[in-house]
């Protein structure tokens, strides 16, 4: 009766508190972690301030030969509870490695507004690099929208999914990590 009572207090804030799904339309700056276990999903959100200065063009940065690199501080991404804050904490270890690092390079242009780009993310002081393919979208302003989705397992950055149940609930080790970001050129 007492692990029912655990299990429920863990998974009712998940499931009530979830994040607006911000659309394919370029409105919200934001990188989403989403994880799961056997009985819900979750969501972690960083929103981002509407423009993340610093290319040259999107030429230069399509060009392969430049790259871009946000950080996000591990404290201000948004979980549905203080608990699974604190988890997550633990979880990349953030009180030695308090950012998240995301580092983007065009690796190839395809047709259309889409490119594969090469992220290197950095978790818990650990890089991988993977290949993305993103969707481009022009804004007004000498801006652009590049969004994107991954996924990958913790395991990659020497991590281990926590259990919140021993026993009964674990998480799983695939994350998704999904992103729009706008990136504002250099005049």
């Amino acid at each position: 009766m007492i692990r029912l009572a655990i299990l429920l207090l863990i998974i009712l804030p998940v499931s009530a508190v979830r994040a607006e799904n911000p659309g394919d339309n370029c409105s919200n700056a934001y990188v989403r972690i989403t994880g799961h276990s056997l009985l819900s999903d979750f969501e972690l959100d960083y929103s981002l301030d509407k423009s993340t200065p610093g290319i040259n063009s999107l030429e230069s940065l399509l060009s392969g030969n430049t790259s871009k690199e946000i950080s996000l501080p591990i404290d201000g991404f948004s979980a549905p509870s203080k608990r699974f804050k604190k988890d997550f904490r633990n979880l990349v270890k953030a009180d030695s490695f308090p950012v998240i690092n995301i580092s983007f390079r065009a690796k190839e242009i395809q047709a259309g507004n889409t490119a594969v780009f090469r992220l290197g993310i950095t978790i818990a002081g650990k890089t991988k690099y993977y290949n993305v393919k993103c969707n481009i979208q022009p804004l007004e302003s000498n801006s652009y929208c590049i969004q994107g989705s991954r996924k990958m397992s913790i395991y990659d950055f020497g991590l281990k999914p926590p259990v919140l149940i021993p026993g009964l609930l674990k998480v799983n080790d695939i994350i998704d990590i999904n992103f729009s970001i706008t990136f504002e050129t250099l005049t």
